[in-house]
């Protein structure tokens, strides 16, 4: 698929001056009151690289109007802040007119997440947008989670090399993973085989995110992840407080780049004092320190 021709910048270069500027932490803002999301975006925009704000798709007008108020209020601060559309909370599956009109250039946002399961056609629109982002969730971090993603998926060797087009890489990842037996039957756990994907067919245009929840103190799937997928930006979700330092420091450690970037830390709070001690504990660690 040939990449789309859009305006500068594309979403990748505002991620990479968000990390130059050392801003790796995004806030999940969880109420369209203008107000209320106004008074977190004033406190902490300073400090953050993207907001995650909630989308309601169904809820009328008023929803719509809300949502698209915070983002112009978001971008009229700094216009390299990323503003993600953050579809869990939706009160309907959206459509894909109603996506496409929230990421539009009318509308404003940066980045949507996207359902992958119905695979790259529906959501191929997105990814050839090269100034939008697309956030595709990998691995929640919620207790039932391996009810589905771990389930194994059964591949052959040569079909993990027609989605990597690289034997000697496929080689090495199995053999890290331990996906393939001596007979080149491979079970792949989906999460996993979905990072592959994602980060070898779907980000052409470097504006795939992947998501991964992790439990504190837990890193090993966002480990496998990291491992998979290493030239891909990784949304850390954690869905409770991660404050304590070696918490940060292994999440940092197990998934930065060769540049100490390449990743988004989700704030679990909105304190302002929680949010500056995030931050500081990120660029400590992703620095090697």
């Amino acid at each position: 698929m040939e990449n789309a021709t859009v305006a500068w910048p594309s979403f990748y270069s505002r991620l990479l001056k968000q990390w130059e500027r050392g801003k790796f932490v995004s806030i999940k803002i969880d109420s369209l009151n203008s107000d209320t999301a106004r008074r977190i975006v004033d406190a902490t925009h300073h400090l953050v690289c993207a907001y995650e704000i909630p989308v309601f798709f169904g809820n009328g007008n008023a929803s719509i109007s809300a949502l698209r108020n915070i983002v112009q209020h978001v971008h009229g601060i700094d216009p390299y802040l990323l503003v993600i559309l953050d579809g869990g909370g939706i009160a309907h599956y959206p459509t894909g007119n109603e996506v496409k009109e929230a990421t539009s250039e009318h509308f404003g946002a940066d980045a949507v997440t996207l359902n992958p399961y119905p695979g790259f056609a529906p959501v191929q629109h997105f990814l050839g947008r090269v100034n939008k982002g697309v956030v595709i969730p990998c691995r929640t971090s919620r207790s039932d989670g391996n009810e589905f993603q771990d389930i194994e998926i059964v591949r052959w060797f040569s079909d993990l090399i027609k989605i990597s087009d690289d034997y000697d890489e496929v080689s090495r990842l199995s053999g890290i993973m331990g996906w393939c037996n001596p007979s080149g039957q491979c079970h792949v756990p989906f999460y996993q085989y979905l990072a592959l994907c994602v980060s070898r067919r779907w980000n052409f245009n470097k504006n795939c995110i992947l998501a991964v929840g992790v439990e504190c103190g837990g890193t090993e799937e966002l480990l496998a992840v990291a491992k998979i997928a290493p030239n891909i930006t990784i949304l850390v979700e954690c869905r409770e407080n991660m404050l304590l330092e070696e918490h940060v420091k292994n999440i940092v450690q197990a998934v930065r780049d060769s540049n100490g970037q390449g990743m988004i830390i989700e704030s679990p709070s909105t304190d302002l004092e929680y949010i500056m001690k995030l931050h500081n504990l990120v660029n400590r660690y992703r620095l090697g320190c």
